[in-house]
């Protein structure tokens, strides 16, 4: 579950970064922020290059490193990635709904202590819901891959996603 949490936080963050490293010029939003850590960011930003991965350019560039990484054949690749698809679809759902208890607060004020509860069960219950289509994808991949190679995988999955963080941000 933790692992799920790490993925999902730090593929939110290359998001947030893709799309900030993609404006052409930076526009002061309304209101005060004083060193507020987005703008200082997105400041940083402006003195890279503007070149963005597309999505597929991403995939590709992810797909090409994982298949290096973990020895995979292609037969083994082609099989891994059409279930991966699938899953990730299903955890997005899920993410999804985790964001949109966070969204509800975001605004509001004078939240309950129940209404907190209820959330953060919601947010609980769709967690343990993602660590279960984890372990049963965990349990598909294994009827073609070895652990090790299953292992592999999400250790060059993780190695890329920092990989391609420390780059944006240096």
């Amino acid at each position: 579950m933790t692992r799920c949490l790490k993925y999902g936080i730090t593929v939110l963050s290359l998001a947030v970064a893709m799309a900030m490293s993609a404006q052409d010029q930076y526009v002061q939003p309304p209101g005060d922020h004083n060193l507020n850590v987005e703008v200082w960011h997105y400041k940083q930003m402006q003195n890279r290059p503007k070149r963005q991965l597309s999505r597929e350019e991403f995939d590709a560039k992810k797909r090409a490193f994982v298949i290096q990484k973990a020895s995979l054949t292609q037969s083994e690749a082609d099989k891994y990635y059409a279930l991966e698809k699938k899953k990730r679809e299903r955890l997005s759902e899920l993410g999804g709904n985790i964001a949109q208890q966070e969204a509800v607060f975001a605004n509001k004020e004078n939240v309950s202590e129940e209404e907190y509860g209820q959330a953060l069960e919601k947010i609980y219950n769709a967690r343990i819901e993602m660590a279960r289509i984890e372990k049963r994808y965990h349990f598909e991949y294994s009827k073609f891959l070895s652990n090790e190679k299953i292992y592999k995988i999400h250790a060059a999955e993780i190695e890329f996603h920092r990989a391609i963080l420390k780059r944006m941000v240096q």
